[in-house]
C-alpha cells in the first residue's frame, strides 16, 4: 500500500518521533504543520487531501477551531496529549491519577508536610494534576495548607523560596511538583536555607528518565512516555482503538509508572530523649 499522510500541527520532542515510528507501522508518513495559523494551515491539509489529523495544542480556543473545521468537512480527528474536544477523542497520559500516585507514595513514607509546585491553572492538565495533589492529602486525612503550595509562571524562584523560608512545626519535609525543572530550583532553595535533601527534604515530579537525571541527585519521578502516548493515538486514529478505554469525556487516559530513585527519603519522628 502506497504511504499516505496525516497531519500534525505543532507537535515536539518524543511526540513527534513516536507518531512518525508508529505510523510507519501502518506503512503512513507524517506532515506536519504549525498552530501559528490555524486557518492556513487547515486550508493546506484540504488542498493535500489529507484526511487523518493528529493535533496538539493546550488552547482551548485551536482545539474547538480543530473540531469544527474537521467536523465540518468529514476529517478523522484525535487530539494528542490534550483531552477530547467537539466529539472527538484525545490521547493524554493520566494527569490526575500521576499526581495522586506520586503524593499517595510522599505519604507512605511518612510524611504529612507535602508541598506542591504547580503551573498556572489556565491549561486544564495543570489543575488535574493539582487535584491528584489535592485529593491524594486529603485522602489520607492531611489538609494541605495554601501555604504549602505555589502555582506561578516558570521561574517561580520567590513562590519556591517562601515554600521552603518556613522553619517552623508546620515546615514541609517532601515536595511534589509538575516537573523537573521545578526541583531543580528547590534543590538551590534548599541549599541556600541549609536544607539537606533528601534527608530533610524528600522530592519527586512528572518527568521522563532523561529529565529526572540531570539534577543534583536523581529524582524519583512519575515516568511521563510521549512515545506510549503517540503510539496509542496513532493506533486510535488509523484503527479506531487504542490499548486503553476512553473514559465519559471521550479521553483516553493513558496511565504511568512510579520510578523511585534518589530523591525521597523516609520521615522518621525521632522522640526525644528524656533527661535524666
Amino acid at each position: 500500500m502506497p504511504a499516505t499522510r496525516f497531519e500534525i500541527p505543532a507537535l515536539g520532542g518524543s511526540l513527534i518521533g513516536g507518531i512518525q515510528y508508529s505510523a510507519e507501522k501502518y506503512d503512513y508518513g507524517i506532515r506536519l504543520f504549525l498552530v501559528d495559523n490555524l486557518e492556513k494551515s487547515f486550508d493546506d491539509i484540504l488542498s493535500h487531501r489529507i484526511q487523518n489529523v493528529l493535533f496538539l495544542s493546550l488552547s482551548d480556543e485551536c482545539c474547538r477551531y480543530a473540531a469544527d473545521f474537521c467536523r465540518a468537512h468529514g476529517l478523522r480527528l484525535v487530539f494528542v496529549d490534550t483531552r477530547g474536544y467537539g466529539g472527538f477523542p484525545g490521547v493524554m497520559m493520566d494527569h490526575f491519577q500521576s499526581v495522586h500516585d506520586l503524593t499517595a507514595y510522599l505519604i507512605s513514607l511518612g510524611h504529612r508536610n507535602i508541598g506542591y509546585i504547580c503551573s498556572p491553572h489556565r491549561i486544564f492538565l495543570n489543575a488535574e494534576r493539582h487535584r491528584g495533589y489535592t485529593e491524594a492529602m486529603l485522602g489520607a486525612g492531611i489538609e494541605p495548607r495554601p501555604e504549602w503550595q505555589t502555582c506561578g509562571e516558570y521561574p517561580n524562584a520567590d513562590g519556591i523560596r517562601k515554600l521552603l523560608a518556613n522553619r517552623s512545626r508546620t515546615r514541609l519535609t517532601a515536595l511534589a511538583a509538575c516537573g523537573a525543572i521545578w526541583l531543580a530550583d528547590a534543590m538551590r532553595a534548599a541549599e541556600e536555607f541549609g536544607i539537606d535533601y533528601p534527608a530533610e527534604l524528600s522530592m519527586g515530579c512528572l518527568a521522563d528518565d532523561t529529565e529526572a537525571s540531570l539534577t543534583a541527585i536523581r529524582l524519583t519521578h512519575i515516568h511521563v512516555s510521549e512515545p506510549k502516548t503517540a503510539e496509542n493515538a496513532v493506533s486510535l486514529l488509523l484503527r479506531g482503538q487504542c490499548g486503553v478505554r476512553p473514559n465519559k469525556e471521550n479521553t483516553y487516559l493513558i496511565k504511568s509508572e512510579l520510578v523511585i530513585l534518589d530523591s525521597t527519603f523516609k520521615n522518621i519522628k525521632r522522640k526525644k530523649e528524656r533527661r535524666t
